[in-house]
């Protein structure tokens, strides 16, 4: 079974791919790029059509490199040809082929980390590929699930007000980040990682903190930055810790590994504390192993 994300490059921008793939294979993302996934021996073509055919998703790099690539530009229309859901990773300006030029693509010219976490929200909120080549109304249709402790029209709030930067995919990802969040400040935080230019990041933070008294459970909105309490935990500690937990909680978890940080004394009460973030208990044990390694390691 092929994987459901492809990645499309040019050979000439493979360090940005490979390390694209390997970090969302590291949180548990099912992709499949050629270098990685074509086993020795094998056609490369024909592997490639097949991947392209079989996935649920496409993930083109576009770069001057890319745009000009006929291999690339092979991959882009078989892709279109089988009604793909496109996310277009832009990593250098360019010539968007008219093809893609529609497109809302994800700008990673300055910022990778926001990158990565930002196409990690789409595609946990995305549709099926059949669903995804749908008019954008069909994308508003779908219903949030109720999350039992934010307050009533919170998430309504916090839908209307990305729905101006995101669009109709608002709602998906709100419902996503709401599942994930702890508090008010998490959850805006993490809509944010949505919004790919910065200024207009700043202006929805604010937007929110705004609407936020900053005395209730999700205290002030803002953008994660390391706590003065922390620096009890290196902070080499924390960042390491926040990649391990992306995958059990999504891009959410560096911002909640910085919240938690300010309460905790030492690295062990850090990691009881992130647990308790956790439902399974399976996935505590080794959430735990994992996080213990880091401190022994």
């Amino acid at each position: 079974m092929m994987a459901r994300y492809f990645i499309s490059y040019s050979r000439s921008d493979q360090a940005f791919a490979l390390r694209f793939a390997q970090d969302l294979k590291t949180a548990g993302v099912d992709v499949w790029v050629d270098q990685l996934d074509i086993p020795i021996g094998q056609n490369w073509d024909r592997s490639v059509e097949a991947a392209v055919r079989d996935c649920e998703g496409f993930v083109i790099i576009l770069s001057p490199r890319s745009a000009a690539s006929e291999h690339v530009a092979d991959e882009v229309a078989c892709a279109l040809e089988d009604h793909k859901h496109i996310i277009p990773i832009l990593i250098e300006k360019c010539t968007i082929p008219m093809r893609l030029a529609r497109l809302q693509f994800i700008d990673a010219t300055s910022d990778y980390h926001n990158a990565l976490a930002r196409f990690q929200l789409i595609i946990g909120a995305a549709p099926s590929s059949a669903a995804a080549i749908a008019p954008a109304a069909s994308a508003s249709a779908v219903q949030t699930k109720p999350v039992a402790h934010w307050a009533p029209g919170l998430l309504v709030r916090a839908e209307q007000r990305l729905t101006e930067h995101v669009g109709p995919i608002a709602r998906l990802l709100v419902s996503k980040a709401a599942g994930a969040a702890g508090n008010e400040a998490e959850l805006y935080a993490s809509l944010a990682l949505a919004i790919p230019d910065a200024a207009e990041r700043a202006n929805f933070l604010r937007q929110c903190a705004g609407a936020s008294d900053g005395n209730g459970p999700g205290g002030s909105v803002r953008e994660a930055t390391p706590s003065q309490s922390s620096r009890s935990i290196p902070q080499e500690l924390l960042d390491k810790a926040g990649e391990v937990l992306i995958a059990h909680l999504g891009p959410v978890a560096r911002l909640v590994v910085t919240n938690e940080s300010r309460e905790a004394k030492t690295p062990e009460e850090l990691f009881q504390r992130l647990l308790a973030r956790i439902p399974s208990e399976n996935e505590k044990v080794e959430l735990l192993k994992k996080l213990r390694s880091l401190h022994t390691g």
